[in-house]
């Protein structure tokens, strides 16, 4: 590792070997962090295409669908870098406002929070509410994007979960891959969640649409009569917590982005809203806007 101080005094650090396996990316990744936890502001890039620095920073590799390979090549637009930005400072802030509730909890600050705590851990023996209650870290659930520029505006009436940003809530189903759980079956890829009737011409022409943009999407059949076309998924909803917990009703269709992330919901299918929506969730719409 060497290390040169610039005239403009920003600091630039290189970790370098010829020999793979030996922890340059390890560094990298934990020299980035112990110097953000100094209040340092740091910029780390992973251009690998193994793509171990982002698996390191917490971010799964298989759910990004486009990066920055993609900017450079000029398949995404530059804007498109913006939004992981956004995101990921949204996420951020809401695991320190977890993270600070959690450990109030753990540790009140004062009388009134020892009182609150020290009731509903009290209550939380006998009544089932009062367990929902006790914060002991919910670092793990991840949380909802609410002004993601990747999310499509919702025109259609749902109740107000699983809302696009929201992070899919699995539930069990039968069928599929016969794991039993929604979110076993989704993620990696783009998946379209279909109830109710469909029109196969429809289907046939979304689908096509996104082969001709090189994008694979899922589809995915919930309680359809026969049996699913062409390289569709059936999962059944046998004890209907999947369509409580999605609000599907009579009919509904979900567009859901590689990380389990709804970017769009609509009542019906209408191919060319489907895939506006799946340009917007890939960013090809941020040029045009910001050129605007």
């Amino acid at each position: 590792m060497f290390y040169v101080k610039s005239p403009r005094m920003a600091h630039i650090m290189c970790i370098s070997n010829q020999k793979g396996g030996v922890g340059k990316t390890t560094t990298c990744v934990n020299l980035a962090a112990s110097l953000a936890a100094m209040k340092k502001r740091v910029l780390l890039v992973d251009l690998d295409p193994q793509g171990n620095a982002t698996m390191g920073s917490g971010v799964d590799k298989h759910t990004v669908e486009r990066s920055v390979y993609d900017v450079l090549v000029h398949r995404a637009p530059v804007a498109l870098l913006q939004t992981y930005d956004t995101e990921r400072q949204h996420g951020a802030r809401e695991n320190i406002l977890h993270s600070t509730r959690a450990t109030d909890f753990m540790t009140p600050k004062n009388h009134v929070t020892r009182v609150l705590r020290d009731t509903v851990l009290n209550l939380s023996r006998e009544y089932p509410f009062a367990r929902a209650l006790v914060n002991s870290g919910r670092l793990s659930q991840p949380c909802t994007y609410e002004d993601t520029p990747l999310s499509t505006v919702q025109n259609d009436s749902f109740a107000d979960n699983m809302r696009p940003g929201s992070p899919c809530i699995d539930a069990p189903v039968g069928g599929g891959n016969g794991s039993g759980w929604l979110l076993n079956h989704i993620g990696n890829r783009f998946s379209l969640l279909l109830k109710g009737e469909v029109d196969t011409g429809k289907l046939d022409q979304l689908v096509n649409s996104a082969n001709a943009q090189g994008q694979a999407l899922d589809l995915i059949y919930i309680d359809r009569a026969g049996n699913p076309q062409g390289q569709a998924m059936h999962l059944r909803d046998d004890k209907g917590v999947l369509n409580q917990r999605y609000d599907l009703g009579e009919s509904a269709v979900y567009l859901i982005r590689p990380d389990q992330h709804v970017a769009a919901r609509w009542r019906h299918l209408d191919p060319d809203t489907v895939v506006a929506a799946l340009h917007r969730a890939l960013g090809s719409e941020l040029a045009t806007e910001q050129a605007a």
